[in-house]
């Protein structure tokens, strides 16, 4: 008459969940409203919707517009255009000349402050001190204004698992034991098949710590891997935010 257990399986999903040590990551979707020296406000992506957070695996909307703080160690990426941007562009932008930025394509938009109103990803770690709250700036992604249909938008989506293969000659990991977040009955989704993400136009967290184009190899094999990923009309979609713990 008693029930023996054949099998206990203890997914792990924690990359977003508050820490012992009084700190958490949280991720932001929206516009930058203003850049300035050492920060940043995130505001509405659309008169008709208010910038989104990352809540419990989901996105919720919030009206009131966010200042964060950008450091020298916060890393920027253009997804647009695939280059990063150095964040002393962004921390003086009101003192930086142009014409010391080598790439034409990025001076252009240093110049002409095309990053102020543009959509972007932000990956913030907040810290916890008393009862202030401090949010820095890990990761930051410019990526192309979204649509925006009847107050709605065709919102991004999560899915975590483990890295089975990196490729650094094609900029990819595979991922394996990958489950969707299923927005409707907030639950996580398993399924069989791998996926090959491209890093492309994403910027990768390892371990709180921003990896740039050039320390991809640090990322390993079995790690766990939270990413936030593009609904596209083709058959791939486009990985924004990739963090990974190992």
């Amino acid at each position: 008459g008693t029930r023996n257990a054949a099998i206990i399986d203890i997914q792990y999903d924690g990359m977003l969940d508050d820490r012992i040590d009084g700190t958490r990551l949280s991720i932001y979707r929206g516009k930058l409203e203003d850049i300035r020296d050492y920060g940043i406000t995130v505001g509405r992506l659309s008169y008709y919707l208010d910038y989104l957070k990352l809540d419990n695996n989901s996105w919720s909307t919030i009206s009131r517009a966010k200042d964060l703080i950008l450091t020298e160690d916060s890393y920027i990426f253009d997804s647009d255009i695939k280059k990063e941007i150095d964040v002393g562009h962004l921390i003086n932008s009101r003192y930086i000349n142009p014409n010391d930025i080598n790439d034409p394509v990025l001076r252009n938009r240093i110049k002409n402050n095309f990053y102020t109103g543009r959509s972007a990803y932000v990956v913030v770690k907040e810290t916890t001190i008393g009862n202030q709250v401090f949010e820095e700036v890990l990761l930051l992604n410019f990526t192309p204004n979204i649509p925006v249909y009847g107050g709605m938008v065709n919102i991004d989506h999560s899915a975590i698992g483990e890295v089975e293969i990196v490729n650094l000659d094609t900029s990819e990991i595979t991922i394996k034991n990958i489950r969707h977040w299923n927005t409707l009955n907030r639950k996580w989704e398993p399924t069989s098949i791998q996926e090959q993400i491209s890093l492309e136009k994403a910027v990768v967290l390892l371990n709180d710590k921003p990896l740039d184009r050039e320390t991809f190899y640090l990322i390993k094999e079995k790690s766990k891997v939270y990413i936030i990923k593009s609904k596209n009309v083709s058959t791939m979609d486009d990985a924004y935010i990739v963090i990974i713990e190992q």
